[in-house]
């Protein structure tokens, strides 16, 4: 019989918990948009084939879902909440997404997002679908608005799963068998019956849209202008301006300074040029002393003197 393993991490900030997401295996590559307004938390039952993850997250982010080599990704929401995108489209109570190996889907979560993130090893759903006669996901990154009634049941066995697991008197094997089989045919059940969803976007926006997040996220804080982002991305002003919005709610510019932000934060939390703010501001192209500490208090409710005080301790 496979090892149930459950794990539960919680960090009042988004550093902290992306460092605690690391260190059980779950790499989080991420922008912060918004400042934390609660902490975040990972409540997770997981055996060798199958894992679920209830996330609290309490800022908004932008980042890649993805999935673990070998797995395949669902995600549902837990009920009506902040604004959370998946591409261009709003991510709604009712709708699954599925991600598979590098091929993910870009995510805007807002402050306050409630999910659950599911993990099925392909092998097992293979199984599954030809037993039962069901339909296998594309792999690749894809959304679909599932039936009413698989939604409820799928949050259902979630809730189920999530209170058997703590219970001491509960056999283990009751809660591996609702997580590597009855949880799974129920996603797959549910992603079969339902309609792929037409109004994802999936072109020249889009993938306007991830060139200039890899460029910058690759750039280590060298991209400073829109129009350079327009050359790596082969796209006008306006197609990169729209494309932002309607992906992340943020205009290129501002997807840019808070990238860099979030650059100068991790940098002052390591301590880099020997805790000196004003050289850390510069290495992320922040000039103005005063304007990098107003926007740095905006985004992240605190200066940038107060971020350099918290022990590193803190983050690892």
């Amino acid at each position: 019989m496979s090892a149930l393993t459950q794990i539960q991490q919680e960090s009042a900030s988004m550093e902290a918990f992306s460092e605690h997401l690391a260190e059980v295996g779950w790499q989080l590559d991420y922008c912060q948009l918004d400042r934390d307004i609660a902490p975040s938390s990972m409540t997770m039952s997981a055996t060798p084939a199958a894992a679920v993850a209830h996330f609290k997250v309490g800022s908004a982010i932008h980042h890649r879902i993805g999935s673990p080599e070998g797995m395949s990704t669902f995600g549902v929401l837990a009920g009506r909440q902040a604004d959370t995108r998946i591409g261009a489209r709003r991510f709604r109570p009712g709708d699954m997404l599925h991600a598979h190996s590098d091929d993910g889907l870009d995510a805007v979560i807002g402050s306050g997002f409630d999910g659950f993130v599911l993990n099925f090893a392909d092998l097992s759903l293979e199984q599954l679908a030809h037993k039962h006669d069901l339909g296998l996901p594309a792999r690749g990154g894809s959304e679909r608005e599932i039936a009413g009634e698989h939604y409820r049941a799928i949050l259902n066995m979630l809730a189920d799963i999530e209170q058997l697991a703590g219970q001491a008197h509960v056999p283990q094997w009751d809660v591996l068998d609702m997580i590597e089989n009855d949880l799974p045919l129920l996603v797959l059940k549910a992603w079969s019956n339902a309609k792929p969803d037409s109004h994802i976007n999936r072109r020249s926006r889009t993938q306007a849209c991830q060139r200039a997040v890899e460029y910058i996220r690759g750039s280590g804080g060298e991209v400073r202008t829109v129009h350079q982002l327009c050359d790596v991305a082969a796209a006008s002003y306006s197609t990169l301006e729209r494309g932002f919005r309607e992906h992340y709610g943020l205009s290129p510019k501002q997807y840019l300074v808070r990238s860099r932000m979030a650059g100068a934060r991790r940098a002052l939390i390591r301590g880099d040029h020997g805790g000196l703010i004003t050289d850390i501001a510069y290495q992320w192209g922040f000039a103005h002393m005063g304007k990098f500490a107003a926007d740095y208090r905006a985004i992240y409710g605190e200066l940038p003197s107060q971020t350099l005080r918290i022990p590193c301790l803190l983050y690892t």
